[in-house]
This record gives structure tokens, sequence and C-alpha cells, in this order.
């Protein structure tokens, strides 16, 4: 379970240094970036420049939004890996933010199938951290039931004045996993992020992960 901990940090920590990934991904991924420059008012942000809709169950169900929360969308980047029997997983990664507040929110959607290698199980870590918690400081169960084993990380900040991070974490048919990461101004709390994601999770269309 340790290796599991270890594992959830290493993710949360691409979501603050996202353009140095790129530089480090092996040959054996695909994965594309993009920035999104002036676009007019009448004119679709969310847009598919890197091919992601090749994983068309994942990129049917994730919420094609150009903004949400006041935050603008900025890029929509997609990986897989192909592994030893034929084992698979692939990856959907759409980021949002909002420039005067500086609010951020990462949103990653897993499919898994097989046994992959334990870097990559975000779908077992995410049942273990929901069910062994409960000794672990900062983490929460969602009230929100869109996906299962909901839970919660809370990184609060001290003062109003600082940034708070949190990491929804929720498997969907033992098969998908949602990782969110957020990052707002001031302190946070499970009923907070609960509310500010619970519009994204059911924009989400479930019926498209089969």
């Amino acid at each position: 379970m340790k290796n599991l901990f270890i594992i959830l940090v290493s993710i949360i920590s691409i979501f603050s240094c996202k353009e140095e990934k790129s530089q480090n991904i092996t040959t054996e991924f695909k994965t594309e970036s993009i920035e999104i420059e002036d676009i007019s008012p009448n004119t679709s942000k969310f847009e598919d420049v890197n091919g992601c809709s090749q994983y068309s169950n994942l990129y049917a169900a994730l919420p094609h939004l150009d903004s949400y929360k006041n935050m603008s969308f900025l890029d929509l980047e997609c990986m897989s890996e192909d592994q030893e029997n034929n084992a698979f997983w692939a990856s959907l990664n759409t980021s949002y933010y909002d420039s005067k507040s500086e609010n951020k929110i990462e949103v990653n959607l897993y499919e898994i199938r097989g046994k992959i290698s334990e870097a990559r199980d975000v779908l077992s870590m995410a049942k273990t951290i929901y069910k062994d918690f409960t000794p672990l400081q900062n983490y929460y169960k969602s009230s929100l039931t869109f996906f299962d084993n909901a839970s919660v990380n809370i990184m609060e900040s001290k003062t109003e004045d600082e940034f708070s991070k949190a990491t929804y974490l929720g498997t969907y048919k033992d098969k998908y996993v949602i990782l969110m990461n957020i990052e707002m101004l001031g302190q946070l709390n499970i009923d907070k992020v609960d509310v500010f994601i619970k519009e994204y999770l059911q924009a989400i269309v479930l019926n498209k992960l089969q």
C-alpha cells in the first residue's frame, strides 16, 4: 500500500510540472499538448488537435466544455501504453485555468485493461485508498456517488491568501478511473470540493464507458 501512495504523490506532482512531462516521456507513449491562442467568442475552445478521439469511449464520455466555473479550457492530451500479456491503459487529460483567480483543475480519465504495471495501476490505488485511508490525515470520503470508491485528499492552505490543493479519485465498472487535481485560492474542506466538482462529474457521459 505504501507504494500506491507514492504513486499518488507522483501523479499529483504532474499537475504542477506539466510542461516538463512531455520531455521525459518514453517512446512507448503517445502524448501531445497544445496551447490555446486567441479565439473568437463564437468558436469552440475545446478541440481535439491531438487525435484523442481515437480512444472513442473515453473521448465521448469526457465533457467537451469550453469553460468550467469561470476557468477556460487549456488543452487536451492523451497517452496510452500496451504492455505484456495483453495489458493496456489509456488516459485522456484535460485542464482548465482562470487567469484572474489562478484557480486550476486537471481531469484525468483512465481506462485500464488487464494486469498493468504498478506504476500505472491507478485502479488498485483508488480502491486501496478508499478502503484503508481512515488512519491517514487529510483523506475524506466524497459524498458524490457518480463514481465508486470516491475519495478526496486535501492539502489545505493555512490562510485564505494561499492556495489549497485537492485530489479526487473514483472508479467505474472496475475498469475506469477518474483523477481530478484542483488548485484554488483559500482554504478548502470536503464540502467545498464536492460542490466545486459536482457539475463536472454530472456532465460525464457514463453510459459511454462500456
